[in-house]
């Protein structure tokens, strides 16, 4: 349909660059970290610190977890981490980063989520979303993600920085699970 287009190996449309063409309810998933992964990292860096939220497996039994990513959990983390010392919040962080395999400065984005005094949920979903967005990309092998949505607001994204065009919509964090973990964007 286009001039001088190809059909690539990988992604879906080959122009000047390769494209993974996507529509609505985009998910971006990590390349390597499942939920029953997730949910060991954050025990383990947070189980002696704060409290966890209590939730349900997929059988509808109740436990408890640290699902410091979920919207519906973001106030009660607030007033969780309120609780710590400053000093051990960017200390666990920075561990759990290095664990989830963050790149960058790691003591800084820690110092960051905690910037305005409070634990900025959306900034910790954007660093996870990033890296997810690259394992992704790299796994793939296309140089952009052409997200047409409805057709009303078209994005390219190209980097991790390109992900600022986007909204985080509900995420796909399934504790219990050994599917890997992602967010949904438009």
């Amino acid at each position: 349909m286009l001039k001088d287009s190809k059909q690539p190996k990988v992604g879906d449309i080959q122009l000047e660059k390769t494209y993974e063409l996507k529509g609505e309810d985009t998910r971006i998933s990590s390349n390597w970290l499942t939920g029953q992964e997730y949910k060991i990292l954050t025990d383990d860096i947070f189980k002696d610190l704060i409290n966890p939220n209590l939730t349900r497996n997929g059988a509808g039994i109740e436990s408890f977890a640290f699902e410091i990513e979920k919207s519906r959990h973001n106030r009660f983390y607030v007033t969780e981490f309120e609780k710590i010392k400053m000093e051990i919040l960017i200390e666990r962080f920075t561990q759990l980063f290095t664990l989830l395999k963050i790149e960058g400065n790691l003591n800084l984005l820690a110092k960051n989520i905690f910037k305005t005094g409070y634990y900025n949920q959306e900034l910790y979903k954007h660093y996870l979303l990033k890296s997810s967005f690259e394992g992704y990309k790299n796994d793939k092998g296309f140089d952009a993600i052409i997200l047409f949505g409805d057709g009303s607001n078209v994005k390219i994204i190209e980097s991790a920085n390109d992900l600022q065009k986007c909204n985080i919509g509900k995420d796909y964090f399934r504790i219990y699970q050994s599917k890997k973990i992602g967010w949904y964007i438009h």
